[in-house]
């Protein structure tokens, strides 16, 4: 029922807005579908995402940056982990992607993802925290530590 009410929609901002609080119950990066509209707009030739993806009218709006946004933050995962961004926390909820490489910029300096799919249910790689930055890196039901510098991550 949520996927019949979402694939009618031709607002990209509420489908972004909506995503965060059905990501986990349907894993719904997997579908091409929930990329279709921004797919439409670069085929036009649009250099940015317009207000609605059926006759957009306007190209310069703050939500030309959704899916940089969903990206970094529902794909990459990467959430404040305490207020002020001081800790953070990584979930990555990368669907049928196979590797990822993100540069996320913090107050405290990048943030470095290079992560690869590791047989069905693995992942390994790497995180880079700046200096003074600790986090939490959860995939699966793991929970891992991480610490300003390199962090490995091979988890199966």
């Amino acid at each position: 029922m949520i996927h019949d009410y979402l694939m009618y929609r031709d607002d990209p901002e509420f489908t972004r807005q909506f995503l965060p609080g059905i990501k986990s119950v349907l894993g719904w990066f997997e579908d091409r579908e929930m990329l279709a509209p921004w797919e439409r707009m670069t085929a036009k030739g649009m250099t940015s995402f317009g207000e609605r993806d059926i006759n957009p009218r306007s190209e310069c709006h703050g939500w030309s940056a959704s899916p940089c946004f969903d990206l970094l933050h529902t794909v990459a995962g990467i959430t404040p982990g305490s207020p002020g961004f001081e800790t953070v926390i990584i979930q990555p909820n990368p669907g049928k992607l196979q590797e990822m490489e993100v540069e996320f910029p913090h107050p405290k300096g990048t943030i470095h993802l290079s992560l690869q799919r590791k047989g069905e249910h693995g992942i390994i790689g790497e995180i880079i925290l700046p200096p003074k930055l600790k986090g939490t890196f959860l995939w699966k039901d793991i929970s891992m530590d991480l610490n300003k510098g390199e962090n490995k991550i091979d988890l199966k």
